[in-house]
């Protein structure tokens, strides 16, 4: 979707040549704060709300730097005594993006990230834009991601961009082992969309699972042909609406 820049226009100045736009995302309802350096230079207010295809509770900021001011910039969402940081070197003329979000992420847009790992021999692979879980007629499959420990987020969900289930039980949530196990799962949900595309998502209430380096986010999908193609993983104190 095409769109033109709304500016919350500050110390920093307008858009100018030689200017840059910082194009800050975060949950709805957030303040935002944005320091150069140590100094604070501004808190903003949301410019306009933002929708995708599963996920309407976020909203959109705006910032112009001129390039005298151009440099380390770091931009602080807060709500609810929730807070989440990024910081950016702005040093020429485009839009920076920051995406800022409360929860603890395993795989964010398409990919794994840096402490976990992919468990589940040739079932469970990165590429190029998303995670793929994968199967085959008459096998019990599971796919970990992992491990997990100190765990406080109430909820774990899972969005994907498309999946193909067919006659299957497939599980979600979280697990004692990263090996396949029918007494494995301390906590999940059993879903069963059908051969869909487009985003789709889950969540399972972890709050009575204690995390210790033994436990890992799995997918569980029995006798099927199948995949998932997984484009976030992450902890949440809040459900998606």
């Amino acid at each position: 979707m095409s769109e033109a820049f709304i500016v919350r226009r500050g110390g920093s100045g307008g858009l100018s040549a030689g200017g840059a736009v910082l194009h800050i995302t975060a949950p709805a309802g957030s303040t935002i704060t944005l320091k150069k350096g140590d100094v604070t230079v501004a808190t903003l207010a949301a410019a306009r709300g933002h929708t995708n295809a599963s996920d309407t509770t976020l909203a959109d900021w705006y910032y112009a730097i001129v390039s005298t001011n151009y440099g380390s910039w770091t931009a602080t969402a807060a709500r609810d005594g929730e807070t989440a940081s990024g910081t950016v070197t702005v040093d020429s003329n485009k839009v920076y993006d920051l995406s800022l979000s409360f929860g603890l992420y395993l795989i964010r847009n398409g990919q794994l990230q840096s402490g976990y790992s992919l468990y589940g021999n040739n079932t469970i692979s990165q590429e190029s834009d998303h995670v793929l879980a994968k199967g085959g007629s008459g096998t019990v499959v599971f796919c970990s991601v992992g491990p997990v420990s100190g765990i406080t987020y109430p909820y774990l969900i899972v969005k994907a961009s498309d999946e193909k289930i067919n006659n299957s039980t497939a599980k979600f949530g979280i697990t004692s082992t990263s090996a396949y196990s029918q007494n494995a799962w301390l906590a999940h949900q059993t879903f069963g969309v059908h051969n869909q595309e487009g985003a789709l998502s889950w969540h399972v209430d972890v709050s009575g699972v204690s995390f210790s380096t033994d436990r890992y986010a799995a997918l569980g999908l029995e006798l099927s042909s199948y995949w998932l193609k997984i484009t976030d993983l992450y902890f949440s104190r809040v459900v998606p609406t």
